[in-house]
């Protein structure tokens, strides 16, 4: 009540000399002479548009009813500046966007913003914001900033089938969606402007995936999934079952491991290549045009163009696009031309031109 913000009078305190002034007593605060600085920039209080230097103008804060001399008026770990940005309450302690470090929590839509979005934000410390044993309940709606980098870790996404947890970003930036530990997720709804990451234990049950570059290096099971740019899926754990791959992205996933990174499985994309070991699955590229082959192709349907010479064919139905020249192995298998006016049964493992 002095006048003097805490900073100020912690930094002007000098242990040394036995000059202490408490923050607390209202009676002890530096001399006249020292022109009140709340947040120590330099510029007087009196000629400073924003007193505690939290993002917000003092005229701004006289009006939303917040602090002149706090950064953060309510105590709850974000800036006033920060929470009038993403539509919080800056005098509510339980009104907030979450950044840094979450841990054991349950997000739902109490804690949301005037858009009805609960926020996922960088701070002073950083862009990242860890979230590690979360749960997010059904019909909350996450909103991750274009530039912050959100790892929820060891955490459960538990959307429901009418009430999915819906995944947006703010715009094209920086940021990046990762699901880490032994994350689990199911009937999300996730359409990201930028890349996700799925890591090793993961796994994504009945959901809606869409983003620039998706390292799916977990399990993804009864899925939809949208590329607009690569879908890398490497490791012993990754896998892709029952679901749809679609846009105009490619698929590379590791050909040297041997269990089938998709299984019965509908993939059609732009790209002019797919790289992976397939089970019981469709594989084309949306338009005609040059389509490169290279993996273990079983009891499949393959739309292609070319292959390169390492793939393997069994039990499987192809159609070989356009004209050009190719080696593969084919055992048990039909392969005919666009048209269908040329065909070839594979008998045996010897290669066919």
């Amino acid at each position: 009540g002095d006048g003097y913000g805490d900073l100020q009078e912690d930094l002007e305190s000098d242990q040394g000399f036995g000059l202490v002034y408490n923050p607390l007593d209202a009676d002890s605060y530096p001399p006249a002479d020292k022109a009140k600085d709340a947040d120590m920039d330099g510029i007087a209080d009196a000629d400073d548009s924003d007193i505690d230097n939290d993002g917000l103008l003092n005229t701004e804060e006289i009006v939303v009813g917040s602090s002149l001399y706090l950064a953060d008026t309510d105590g709850d770990g974000a800036d006033d500046g920060v929470e009038f940005l993403y539509g919080y309450d800056p005098n509510d302690p339980f009104n907030f966007p979450y950044h840094g470090i979450v841990s054991n929590t349950v997000i739902d839509g109490s804690n949301q913003s005037s858009d009805g979005w609960v926020y996922m934000v960088p701070d002073a410390s950083g862009n990242t914001v860890i979230l590690e044993n979360v749960t997010v309940l059904e019909g909350t709606h996450l909103m991750l900033d274009k530039d912050a980098i959100v790892n929820f870790s060891n955490s459960w996404l538990e959307g429901g089938l009418n009430a999915p947890v819906v995944i947006r970003m703010t715009g094209l930036g920086s940021g990046k969606l990762t699901l880490s530990g032994d994350s689990v997720a199911q009937y999300i709804n996730a359409k990201l402007s930028t890349d996700l990451e799925l890591q090793s234990n993961t796994k994504v049950y009945f959901s809606d995936l869409s983003g620039n570059s998706i390292d799916a290096y977990g399990l993804i099971d009864h899925s939809a999934i949208q590329l607009r740019g690569v879908i890398h899926s490497n490791g012993a754990n990754h896998s892709i079952r029952s679901s749809y791959i679609y846009g105009a992205g490619g698929i590379y996933t590791d050909p040297n491991v041997l269990n089938p990174s998709i299984t019965d499985s509908f993939v059609r994309t732009g790209s002019s290549g797919f790289r992976g070991n397939v089970e019981q699955s469709f594989i084309a590229k949306d338009k005609l045009g040059y389509f490169e082959i290279t993996g273990l192709f079983l009891d499949s349907i393959v739309w292609m163009g070319t292959s390169a010479s390492s793939t393997v064919i069994k039990g499987s139905d192809v159609r070989v696009l356009g004209a050009n020249s190719f080696t593969m192995h084919l055992n048990d298998s039909y392969i005919e031309n666009s048209d269908g006016t040329q065909s070839y049964v594979g008998l045996g493992d010897a290669g066919t031109e």
